[in-house]
């Protein structure tokens, strides 16, 4: 008995068939049987399995009339004999060592699924999947959590699975599906509670630009998607799947749809599309619940794909879009459309180039699209340290309105796109500035993961540095350039590394306190998702308070993504959405108390533990909102029993000891809180004069060749 199968379903691939064949027939484990299915194939496919299969006696050649790929497999599936299953396109091809490396992590882990990393190979060319690996490289010691699976590829490759997990569970290919058919398999493992492992190396190769290909050249691509998006909200697993997954699922789908829509391959046939695509939105809701579509991009999807819509566009329409961090305007004139690209913050970025930049100015520059919560309170200090703030960040940030309370602490700002940012950050006017403070030392571009963040000059490579050059806050305390530490040039938002300067930022403009109100208002803020916030033990507390007739409080949820509130505490809860600053501004100013909804059994949250600091704290300090923090979480940024709610294990317990919370007691913990934060700011302002001096110091040794270095 073999302890491997592979499954090659072939159809009309003889440009691509032997290369496979090659790349599995000498893997470096022999104990394989290799089961080709051959689809009907018209080309010399055929011939070549049988050439090869005279030569080995693992390959097994069924033969099968057209009927597909998802047929293919199972019944290829049905004549398995090893204990475990990969699956291979027959245009694809496999490392040598990949069977080896996938079983020995499955064995050793003891899981229904390995991961592993692909290669797309385009033109020839073999180009690394970094997301897919990095995400790999991250969970491959800890259980990965599902909105992170949305980073693998959900094709069947790059997978090793377990036989017994898909016989005892039922997992087949969805018959007579031609499109997606592999999403649907892969989401029916995740349902069903698979165990992965992941394993961080490379070792499937797979072609993402074969011309004649069935699925490339298929006209009615999105009607096969819709197929399978019909045949899973059919299926039990689905229709008993928790409603998180259930989320998952459909925005997965309803994402596939977008993005075969914006193909350029596929721009000829979009008045076809919208007419498919708006015929199913309007029979979804026979099939799924509309409660629960609307918790997912059901609405946008339905109004965007209208071909009423479509048509009027492309009578007369002009519109601006953004690609490659470029804008460009589209003027459509029957059905004739002209793009022309278009500088975002032109006139922002010549004004940085004209004008006259005053004595002892420091340039604050964003160029991430979040972190803005730090930079009010950097041009705060800054100001009252005897300097002149200018500021340029992206102009999607600006758009939220992050500085509507900066009042008169940053002299300018400028708003532009990521180009005109590297222009600008390249340009002689920066000789001007005494200082350049950057807000975000890693950056997350360059297709990287939210694992790996691009550290600021690789990105920024043609950066002119000013003549005292520059100094920045790092988010990510794991990634400390040791060099830059050691010139004092890295500040740090809570004391978790001794080798950067604790500064902690967290001015949003003037704020009002106010009595503690009779209905206690909670607010939460921050991205929606398990890996930021824990919303489970949020819910199952709600319900605890219900039952003990605890009812006069209310929850505020701010953020980016889809929470599933339960039905029966959904009067409890108020879900803005994402909000600009100025608006979720308002919502903390008239809260009580603010959640950090952390968890520490989460593993995701460690970092919260050692290395990251939370936009959450920086609102409690900020606002004076008392913050509802667990133990484990509290001590590094300065939270204690005095100033905050700290829990262990006993949240539901402490949500009830702040809606009992006389007004006095409230005050006391407002207090305090105010105490700890003049703190904050004191020692931050004695950090960074320090640091400002120390940076003064050796520009000044560097020109006169004067003594040793002040140290912090």
């Amino acid at each position: 008995m073999p302890k491997i199968s592979i499954i090659i379903p072939v159809y009309n691939v003889e440009k691509y068939l032997s290369k496979c064949l090659d790349s599995v027939i000498n893997q470096t484990f022999k104990d394989i049987e290799i089961i080709c299915v051959n689809d009907g194939s018209t080309d010399d496919s055929l011939k070549i399995l049988e050439k090869y299969s005279r030569k080995d006696n693992r390959i097994k050649i069924i033969n099968q009339q057209n009927q597909g790929v998802s047929i293919a497999r199972n019944n290829a599936f049905k004549q398995v004999r090893g204990e475990y299953i990969l699956f291979v396109d027959s245009d694809d091809w496999v490392e040598e060592n990949c069977i080896e490396e996938a079983l020995n992590k499955i064995i050793t882990n003891d899981c229904d699924i390995v991961l592993f990393g692909n290669n797309k190979v385009k033109k020839g060319q073999i180009q690394p999947e970094m997301i897919t690996l990095e995400t790999l490289e991250h969970y491959e010691n800890t259980p990965i959590i599902i909105e992170d699976l949305n980073n693998i590829n959900f094709g069947v490759h790059g997978k090793l699975f377990k036989k017994t997990f898909l016989e005892e569970n039922t997992i087949i290919f969805p018959p007579n599906i031609r499109n997606n058919e592999d999403v649907v398999f892969n989401l029916q493992c995740i349902f069903l509670n698979a165990k992965y492992s992941c394993l961080p190396k490379n070792l499937y190769n797979y072609v993402i630009d074969r011309t004649d290909s069935a699925v490339n050249n298929s006209k009615d691509i999105i009607k096969n998607v819709i197929n399978a998006m019909l045949y899973m909200v059919q299926c039990e697993w689905f229709k008993d799947a928790d409603i998180k997954y259930q989320i998952i699922a459909l925005n997965k789908f309803l994402e596939e749809f977008k993005n075969l829509y914006e193909l350029k391959s596929n721009r000829n046939r979009k008045l076809i599309y919208n007419y498919q695509l708006e015929k199913f939105f309007n029979i979804l809701p026979k099939y799924v619940d509309i409660s629960l579509l609307n918790k997912t991009k059901y609405n946008d999807m339905k109004n965007a794909y209208s071909v009423k819509k479509w048509i009027l566009n492309n009578l007369f329409s002009i519109k601006n879009s953004y690609y490659d961090f470029k804008k460009e305007k589209a003027v459509t004139f029957l059905g004739l459309k002209i793009k022309h690209k278009i500088c975002t913050g032109k006139n922002f970025y010549h004004q940085f180039i004209n004008n006259t930049i005053s004595k002892k100015s420091i340039l604050i520059v964003e160029a991430n699209p979040c972190h803005a919560e730090t930079i009010s309170g950097m041009a705060k200090y800054f100001c009252e340290l005897g300097y002149k703030a200018d500021i340029i960040c992206l102009d999607e940030i600006y758009k939220e309105k992050p500085f509507c309370r900066i009042n008169d602490f940053a002299s300018n700002i400028y708003p532009m796109s990521i180009n005109l940012i590297k222009k600008a950050l390249s340009s002689k006017k920066m000789k001007e500035y005494e200082f350049i403070y950057i807000n975000s030392y890693h950056l997350y571009y360059k297709q990287t993961s939210r694992f790996n963040p691009t550290p600021f000059f690789e990105f920024f490579h043609n950066t002119v540095l000013p003549s005292k050059g520059f100094f920045a806050l790092e988010h990510h305390i794991d990634k400390l350039n040791k060099d830059y530490c050691k010139e004092k040039r890295i500040l740090q938002l809570n004391q978790y590394s001794p080798d950067a300067v604790f500064c902690n930022s967290h001015y949003y403009g003037e704020y009002k306190t106010h009595e503690k109100n009779k209905t206690i208002e909670f607010v939460a803020v921050g991205s929606i998702n398990s890996y930021r916030k824990d919303f489970d033990t949020l819910f199952n507390t709600v319900k605890i308070l219900k039952d003990k007739n605890i009812t006069d409080f209310h929850i505020t949820i701010i953020g980016n993504g889809s929470v599933c509130i339960p039905s029966n505490i959904q009067d409890y809860f108020t879900f803005t959405g994402r909000l600009p600053f100025d608006e979720m501004f308002k919502y903390v100013e008239k809260s009580d108390f603010i959640l950090s909804l952390l968890n520490p059994d989460n593993p995701e949250h460690n970092r919260y533990k050692n290395s990251g600091s939370s936009g959450t704290f920086q609102l409690s300090y900020g606002f004076l909102k008392p913050i509802l923090i667990p133990l484990e979480f509290a001590s590094i940024p300065r939270f204690n029993n005095d100033n905050a709610i700290l829990y262990n294990g006993d949240f539901a317990d402490k949500m009830q000891e702040c809606i009992n919370m006389t007004n006095q007691e409230y005050q006391e913990k407002v207090h305090n809180l105010f105490n700890t934060v003049k703190e904050i700011e004191i020692e931050s302002k004695e950090n960074l004069t320090i640091v400002l001096d120390t940076l003064n110091f050796h520009y000044l040794k560097d020109r006169e060749n004067i003594g040793d270095v002040v140290e912090l």
